[in-house]
């Protein structure tokens, strides 16, 4: 089964501009794990955005979970994106107002069936917060601080614990080490791929560092349009 595809895709930011992103295939099965890097301005995180239907391609086709989002409402695919993508943001993301434990917890606002399935894995919603952070060495004290008390490498971590709680199907990573020291960066990277295993999820991992190509099943690189 594959959780993307992607068939003849073309896109560019304005009519008669040249496409930014030309992709003639792409497949990421279940529990795949991709690496997807180039040079800035090649169009990484625009991707991304393609794969969650942020946005929509100009031609061709992207399939989502075996929808195709051209073809359905926003309203459907954000559905879809909320069900099915745990996404990890390069600047976090975590809301500065809320504890570590109610950031992990968002994602299953928002998607019932995450919150399910955290529920039938956990027994509870805060009880599957709770494991993930414990998983990613979150230390207990810090579950009901704010996380403005957490280094980056912890807050990092706990952008990772959101995005796993709940089983997603899929995992996007949006340059999450850039902010990281070398040591944390190889913690992260170990505790990312071996979490994800562990629910079977896909991963599209974006990063300019083609030293992180090694941790993952396959790599795509994008490069300057022409």
């Amino acid at each position: 089964m594959n959780t993307i595809v992607i068939d003849n895709l073309e896109f560019s930011w304005s009519i008669g501009a040249s496409n930014l992103l030309t992709i003639p295939e792409l497949k990421v099965a279940k529990g795949e794990h991709l690496f997807v890097h180039g040079s800035s301005g090649t169009g990484k995180s625009t991707l991304l955005n393609l794969i969650s239907g942020v946005i929509l391609p100009d031609s061709g086709t992207i399939e989502l979970m075996g929808a195709q989002t051209s073809s359905i409402n926003q309203r459907r695919r954000d559905k879809i994106r909320a069900n099915h993508i745990g996404y990890i943001f390069q600047q976090f993301n975590l809301l500065p107002y809320l504890s570590v434990l109610q950031n992990v917890l968002m994602p299953l606002k928002f998607s019932k069936s995450r919150k399910l399935n955290a529920e039938k894995n956990h027994n509870s919603s805060e009880q599957a917060a709770i494991h993930w952070l414990n998983e990613l060495n979150i230390p207990s004290k810090l579950h009901t601080a704010p996380i403005a008390k957490l280094s980056v490498g912890q807050q990092q971590r706990v952008a990772a614990a959101r995005a796993l709680i709940g089983s997603p199907d899929i995992i996007i990573a949006d340059e999450p080490t850039s902010s990281l020291d070398q040591d944390n960066v190889e913690n992260f990277m170990h505790t990312l791929i071996e979490e994800s295993a562990i629910i079977d999820a896909s991963i599209v991992f974006v990063s300019h560092d083609k030293t992180l190509k090694k941790y993952f099943d396959k790599d795509f690189e994008l490069r300057v349009a022409k």
